[in-house]
């Protein structure tokens, strides 16, 4: 009799254990707060909604790499490079990851205050620093936090001596949001800094939402960059290249106009008078120097559908940069990690 039960008892249970599970389905839980979001957008449900940081997008050369680009006050100075580090940059090397039997790794990096030092920029003028990334994220950083954990904040590139630049931050410094990876930088020295305002989870800029990075007029470009001690002077434009005073006589029609690389700097008011030493930077390394009286001969022609990059002839270079200095530098050749 008890086994002939079974089958009823175990329907019994099914039932009930069915119950149970669709009121628990039923059941409404407590509302949450939903936390933050890591990306910080300088939107408003007022704003229009476009790109906190539009110019980052510009920053493109060919082949759709994104060259991280630095502004001060809306005017770039400078492209994020490996190969175009100011000399006074140092490489950092750091331990990080798990010894295996061969010690444990160690990474190249650099200090972002020293970078920012080397290109000029005084910190304790700075009034603000954001620091962006994909998809309009914007990251603020007050100068005094930078300076504050100067030795701790660096960056790195994703191929160690090429490619895209990646953020390591100092544990403790201040600050809205952890960028990974850095598409721009985009310092207010003379002018008014963006603030960013946590109750609202939006950027201001003169009491106003703001909607895009203010102050840039002209996203740093494609072509040839131009530095002089470092300081970047110009970008090389197909436009330039047209007229008797760069050697060229010919028409604007033709497609890779040739003319003399001396001629076109002084054109540009580089100082070409006091270079004692000249680099051509081709992915991301030297590829060929040149000495002061080899200007007088070197040509420069535009490389057909290349977005602005030139030929450097006789030396059949085809440089990201062209790099100008008054002294020659000490030899900086990559250091081997210690």
């Amino acid at each position: 009799m008890r086994s002939g039960h079974r089958p009823h008892l175990t329907l019994l249970a099914s039932i009930g254990l069915a119950l149970s599970l669709s009121a628990l389905g039923c059941r409404k839980e407590a509302p949450t707060q939903k936390a933050p979001e890591a990306g910080v957008e300088a939107k408003s449900s007022e704003a229009p909604k476009e790109s906190a940081a539009p110019a980052a997008e510009e920053n493109k050369e060919r082949g759709g790499r994104r060259q991280v680009a630095v502004y001060l006050d809306g005017e770039p100075i400078a492209a994020m490079r490996y190969g175009e580090l100011p000399k006074k940059v140092q490489e950092v090397w750091v331990e990080a990851g798990i010894d295996e039997g061969e010690g444990i790794p160690k990474y190249r990096r650099f200090r972002l205050a020293e970078y920012l030092e080397a290109l000029g920029i005084k910190l304790s003028r700075l009034k603000g620093i954001l620091l962006g990334s994909g998809r309009g994220r914007l990251a603020a950083i007050e100068p005094k936090e930078l300076i504050k954990h100067r030795q701790e904040m660096m960056f790195s590139f994703t191929g160690d001596t090429s490619g895209g630049v990646e953020m390591h931050y100092a544990p403790k410094i201040k600050s809205n949001d952890v960028i990974d990876k850095l598409t721009s930088i985009y310092l207010f020295q003379n002018k008014e800094a963006p603030i960013w305002r946590p109750e609202k989870k939006i950027y201001e800029i003169k009491g106003e939402p703001m909607t895009r990075i203010p102050y840039i007029e002209e996203p740093l470009k494609n072509g040839t960059r131009i530095y002089f001690d470092d300081k970047l002077r110009a970008i090389v434009k197909r436009k330039h290249l047209i007229g008797d005073e760069v050697g060229n006589k010919e028409g604007k029609d033709k497609e890779s106009p040739t003319v003399s690389l001396r001629a076109y700097l002084i054109n540009l008011d580089i100082p070409v008078a006091k270079a004692k030493y000249i680099e051509l930077v081709a992915s991301d390394r030297v590829e060929k120097t040149l000495r002061p009286e080899e200007l007088q001969s070197a040509q420069m022609s535009v490389v057909a559908h290349s977005g602005g990059k030139v030929r450097i002839l006789p030396a059949d270079v085809e440089p990201q940069a062209i790099r100008l200095y008054s002294k020659v530098p000490k030899a900086n050749a990559p250091a081997k990690a210690p």
